[in-house]
């Protein structure tokens, strides 16, 4: 045979492996449902030959929402941050090769007592942007069973993750989002707990000490660690009241890593100014761990006294006092001059640091120039001890004593959420629902997602980039990105 003769063969061969030659893919593929909800699918596969296979799932309802997943063929794929009652049309196939498999996976409707988001505003938008919101959804009424469930949610106020919260007790939880896990703790009862996205528990803080109350925080730390905020023993000027236990613990170990108690404070002369009028004085109701302008700190919002304390998480000593009657900081306008104490805020819950600006949901109560809330945000300096109040919304007849908060969304825009706890004498009944809403710097309503019942209502939300959840060519990019 000559020289001519075996290149050939050789690539005939080469070509025969590299394609021709190559086994075709077979599949047998397996649909079940998730065990905690009904917004994810598992596909069991059987193949013929291991192989790199790409998982491609259209909406029937919606051509634009495409879930792409990738592995191989002789592991289970899992389609996760579907809509309920929603059919869906399916591929299975080696990338940029014939496609192995098809066939539909349908989901089915959420459980009868999930809530309802009702849009409205700007015709022009069709959506809160930002990509999904996480919340806590809290519903308790007259006659109505308590319920508590962790949700991501996308900007039409679709669920796209629900979690039960059977332990928690009121309405205040948090919940927040890491990776692929979401946090959510608080409420009276429940520690922070990690889930994966399928719902199962990865990691649940302990227990407080003596058993007290977990309430209102779930957090985390730069590194990963959780922060959780409990109830905790505290002695002021002779009677023994309600203080705050904040704790960070690394879930890898279970470790506490940082704590502090107020009675070490309050042994130091740092909470001598507080009114001890009831059993709860200070009602800390937030948390946020923070680098800012002085050092490693926590803030500590305090409703009970209208007031953020700043803690230094290195000398465990109070810093300042910021808000209330008795509070460090001045109010100012552009000159400098001080403004009347109202545009303080009052009762204020969930304060969020961007920069020098500082925002939070301002509750409005004990107000003396009359009952209302608002979202308002400040241009801060540490240094000079001021706030200068930069923007704020409100709209007629609100007014909330409890829950809420204002972060900062993609654009420049804020995603204000407004709780209502129908069944508190003080919250007006069945006045109103809660609510979130994109707001722009002019105060104009972009989008809003009212809760369909007064039963139903929220702590606080923020949004949560398109791409880091689930994989969704509507909320993540023009391209079908996979995970």
């Amino acid at each position: 045979m000559g020289w001519n003769s075996v290149l050939e063969d050789r690539t005939s061969w080469a070509v025969c492996l590299l394609a021709a030659c190559t086994p075709q893919l077979q599949l047998d593929v397996v649909v079940t449902s998730g065990e905690h909800h009904v917004l994810e699918k598992h596909l069991s596969l059987q193949a013929s030959v291991q192989r790199p296979v790409e998982l491609i799932c259209t909406s029937s309802e919606d051509p634009g929402e495409v879930h792409v997943v990738r592995g191989v063929s002789d592991q289970p794929l899992q389609l996760q941050g579907l809509l309920a009652d929603t059919r869906y049309s399916c591929t299975i196939g080696e990338p940029d090769r014939a496609v192995a498999w098809s066939g539909e996976v349908h989901t089915d409707p959420l459980p009868d007592d999930m809530a309802v988001l009702v849009p409205s505003g700007d015709p022009l938008r069709s959506e809160i942007a930002g990509g999904y919101l996480v919340l806590n959804h809290w519903r308790q009424g007259v006659d109505v069973p308590k319920v508590q469930w962790a949700l991501v949610v996308d900007g039409k106020g679709r669920i796209r993750w629900y979690r039960e919260l059977p332990e928690a007790n009121t309405g205040g939880v948090t919940v927040r989002v890491s990776g692929e896990h979401v946090l959510a703790g608080g409420g009276k009862g429940m520690p922070p707990a990690l889930f994966d996205l399928s719902g199962e528990v990865v990691f649940q803080v302990p227990l407080a000490p003596l058993d007290l109350n977990h309430h209102h925080e779930a957090a985390f730390t730069d590194e990963g660690h959780v922060v959780s905020l409990a109830d905790s023993p505290l002695q002021l000027q002779g009677r023994n009241v309600k203080g705050f236990r904040i704790e960070a613990v690394d879930p890898a170990t279970g470790q506490i890593t940082w704590s502090y108690e107020t009675q070490e404070g309050a042994a130091l002369g740092d909470y001598d100014w507080v009114e001890v009028d009831d059993l709860d004085p200070l009602h800390a109701n937030a948390v946020v761990w923070l680098d800012d302008a002085l050092g490693p700190a926590v803030w500590v919002s305090c409703r009970g006294q209208s007031v953020i304390l700043r803690i230094d998480r290195r000398t465990k000593r109070l810093s300042w006092r910021m808000g209330g009657a008795r509070g460090e900081f001045d109010a100012v306008d552009e000159a400098g001059a001080v403004l009347h104490p109202e545009e303080l805020f009052f009762a204020q819950h969930g304060p969020q640091l961007d920069g020098d600006r500082l925002r939070l949901f301002d509750n409005g109560v004990q107000r003396s120039d009359g009952l209302y809330s608002r979202a308002v945000e400040y241009e801060l300096d540490m240094a000079a001890r001021t706030l200068r109040p930069v923007w704020e919304w409100t709209e007629p007849d609100l007014h909330e004593p409890f829950y809420g908060n204002v972060t900062g969304l993609p654009g420049g825009n804020r995603l204000v959420a407004s709780g209502h706890c129908n069944h508190c004498a003080s919250s007006g009944g069945e006045s109103r629902a809660g609510f979130l809403a994109e707001i722009d710097e002019a105060g104009e309503v972009l989008y809003r997602l009212d809760f369909a019942d007064f039963s139903h209502s929220l702590f606080r939300a923020e949004a949560v980039d398109g791409c880091v959840l689930f994989a969704n060519q509507a909320l993540c990019g023009e391209e079908p990105q996979a995970r």
